[in-house]
């Protein structure tokens, strides 16, 4: 089965390039839900680290209130990184081998962070979602409810999507409106199974 990892940064648009690849019945995992999954496993390990202000009212993790603590510190991030990953790592090998087992001829990873975590030479392709800068800080501030000052924060800690281009294989440009990034997410679906089925 071919593996290929679907990246963007954030607010790019990559959620809906992954939406639109699970209408066309092509498996997705989902390195977000995962990780999701792997905050409420680990919440023991985290909170001994972050300690309790990063609590909800629910007594689970805020992950607004972890995200202020992990994008304004790079130890912060890496310490959590370090808890997650493995467990994510895991999770994902497990997801990946139900598919082979289940015939699928190609599968998508959605990881957000595929580059800045050194990712990319366990894929045979990636596509790499971009969208202009402006955009995506109007889509964190309108969609996501950050400041601008917490937007641009978010996403000065990820890799420039113009240094991600250079390593990707195939690139989507999400720079009109949802229909343009539907088609041309169908046609890069036609390129992958023309040449992978």
């Amino acid at each position: 089965m071919k593996w290929i990892g679907l990246t963007g940064n954030i607010a790019s648009g990559k959620t809906t390039v992954a939406n639109v690849l699970r209408e066309q019945a092509i498996p997705i995992i989902d390195a977000d839900q995962i990780s999701h999954q792997a905050l409420r496993i680990e919440q023991d390990r985290i909170l001994n680290y972050f300690g309790n202000g990063i609590l909800g009212e629910d007594g689970q993790i805020d992950r607004r209130k972890l995200g202020e603590k992990v994008f304004s510190s790079q130890k912060s991030r890496e310490v959590l990184e370090g808890i997650l990953h493995p467990l994510i790592q895991k999770k994902v090998a497990e997801k990946r081998a139900l598919l082979e087992s289940a015939g699928y001829h190609w599968a998508v990873y959605d990881v957000p962070l595929l580059f800045e975590n050194k990712l990319e030479d366990q894929f045979d392709a990636i596509l790499l979602v971009i969208a202009p800068d402006k955009l995506r800080l109007e889509r964190l501030v309108d969609r996501k409810g950050l400041t601008e000052e917490e937007a641009k924060q978010r996403m000065a800690t990820q890799m420039d999507p113009e240094q991600k281009k250079t390593k990707a294989h195939f690139v989507i440009e999400n720079d009109g409106d949802v229909d343009q990034l539907r088609e041309r997410v169908l046609a890069w679906k036609a390129t992958i199974d023309s040449k992978y089925s």
